[in-house]
């Protein structure tokens, strides 16, 4: 007996491994109609190309350094409580919680490259729709800005809704292609890059009242 076509989620899946082959083997070879880069080595972070069947994001991986990942383990551990709470068992608790999360994360926080694809807007009211491998069928809306690392191993705010609306403007010809979208970096350049101890917050404010976030490697 012949089986059926393949069910929409497997249809993505597949469809969603091609397309991340294509960025990484032929990226050079794309037209993208609107790019993120990293303003120190020029490496890609994000990028929106129009392929046969739709527009496609293409979002670069993160990977943080391993004392950065045990401050976000350890955030998290406590977040999940009220600070009235926090005792210093609760610290300890939080500590052994990062350490075991660190095990099984392989000793840092890292995420692979991803894809998405983007269903054209019909007119400016209409809402933005997206498919990805957690939602493989059209959903509305998308994430803000995501954490990516450049082969620099500098760490930026990927400002992904920034770069689907330049992509899609570019689609629909509002724009030319070649819109270049500025990632938000973590730390401001001048201020010095000093070790952290272990557990120090990994969140400050600047001299000039910017929020900071040190991700840097220790």
């Amino acid at each position: 007996m012949m089986s059926g076509p393949p069910s929409a989620p497997e249809w993505f899946l597949e469809r969603e491994l091609q397309v991340l082959g294509l960025f990484r083997d032929h990226r050079r070879r794309l037209r993208f109609l609107a790019s993120s880069r990293c303003p120190a080595d020029g490496g890609l972070l994000g990028a929106a190309c129009k392929l046969p069947d739709g527009l496609w994001v293409w979002i670069a991986g993160s990977r943080m350094s391993p004392s950065a990942s045990w401050d976000e383990f350890r955030s998290q551990y406590l977040d999940m409580l009220d600070e009235s709470d926090w005792t210093d068992d609760t610290y300890e608790q939080a500590g052994e919680y990062a350490d075991e999360q660190l095990r099984e994360w392989g000793g840092r926080l890292q995420w692979d490259p991803a894809v998405m694809k983007v269903q054209l807007p019909a007119s400016d009211d209409e809402q933005i729709m997206t498919w990805d491998r957690h939602s493989p069928q059209p959903r509305p809306g998308l994430t803000t800005h995501r954490t990516v690392t450049c082969g620099c191993r500098t760490h930026y705010m990927l400002p992904v809704l920034a770069l689907v609306y330049a992509g899609i403007r570019v689609a629909t010809g509002l724009a030319r292609p070649g819109t270049w979208v500025r990632p938000v970096t973590f730390r401001p350049p001048d201020l010095p890059r000093q070790p952290r101890e272990p557990g120090e917050d990994i969140y400050s404010v600047a001299p000039d009242g910017r929020f900071v976030i040190d991700l840097h490697e220790r």
